[in-house]
């Protein structure tokens, strides 16, 4: 049975969606404008409904659009790791694995991995992103990456858990922050909080974002900068941080609670590739790293308190 709705046409509507137009999905798609208007009119016409409503000078997804979204969504990712699979296939190996990892994993725990998969795979490419908030969960559902590492993932996919981060509220020791004595959650509204941008499209806010005034960049190795110059505070994770605490160039800030924050990372591969010998290896890599790391990790608090 064929469809009458082109892969195209699936994009267009994807497209307006996350742009926040027609116009910004022409310039995103560089189509012009009039093409994505008909593209979707095209679609409508075939749906026989509306996929979106004008309220003011914005378009909003009708019911019909929201239930088809996440479904064009997964499509497009389908299609996209078909299109990888077949230009990676070699011979029953993969030529490349794309991967996707959140910045808070640590350094030395993804150059132990990828150490360990070079010497398993020495002819395996591996591409990595460094993403934040939903940019690992963003690649894999557009099938840009075979695996990934972040706090949330795709439900589709075969989710594992991977390593807790603790992350620690912190300031450069000269910050007033620091003068205050005991401080309340509310005293932080105050002051500058430098934070990490979503890399992903949802934008997602962890909850932790409150702050009024806000710096937002990019990368943490930004944030541990301009909170090392004294700009703001950050929650940051510890591995992070920890030499320059014992240098005296930061402290925790001296709230009564919620010094500390775990983020419970978790990992996945896309079905599509988990037969692959290269990527069963990928996830068992990881797998024996976060395990020790989470040992380690226990063993130091029990140490220390």
């Amino acid at each position: 049975m064929s469809t009458r709705i082109t892969m195209e046409q699936w994009k267009v509507f994807v497209a307006i969606v996350e742009h926040g137009g027609s116009v910004q999905a022409a310039d995103k798609m560089y189509k012009s404008q009039s093409a994505i208007s008909h593209s979707l009119k095209k679609m409508e016409a075939t749906l026989k409904h509306s996929l979106f409503t004008v309220e003011g000078r914005k378009l909003t997804l009708t019911p019909l659009g929201k239930l088809l979204l996440p479904k064009a969504k997964a499509l497009l990712g389908q299609a996209t790791q078909m299109e990888t699979l077949g230009s990676q296939y070699r011979d029953g190996m993969l030529n490349e694995v794309s991967i996707a990892v959140d910045a808070l994993v640590p350094i030395d725990l993804l150059q132990e991995a990828l150490d360990q998969l070079a010497v398993l795979h020495p002819g395996l490419n591996i591409r990595v992103f460094e993403t934040a908030l939903s940019g690992t969960k963003q690649y894999l559902e557009e099938g840009e990456v075979q695996f990934g590492i972040a706090s949330t993932l795709p439900t589709c996919h075969n989710v594992e858990p991977f390593i807790s981060v603790p992350l620690i509220c912190v300031s450069n020791i000269d910050h007033p922050l620091q003068k205050m004595g005991k401080i309340e959650h509310d005293t932080l509204k105050e002051h500058i909080q430098v934070v990490i941008r979503d890399s992903g499209k949802q934008a997602l806010d962890t909850g932790w974002l409150g702050a009024p005034k806000r710096w937002t960049v990019t990368n943490i190795s930004t944030s541990l900068h301009l909170v090392l110059e004294g700009k703001g505070f950050a929650w940051l994770p510890e591995h992070c941080i920890s030499q320059y605490i014992e240098k005296g160039q930061l402290a925790p800030v001296p709230l009564v609670h919620g010094k500390r924050r775990g983020v419970f990372l978790q990992m996945a591969a896309s079905g599509k590739y988990s037969f692959f010998q290269e990527v069963q290896d990928m996830i068992a890599v990881f797998r024996n790293i976060g395990a020790r790391y989470q040992q380690e990790q226990q063993e130091v608090q029990a140490f220390i308190g």
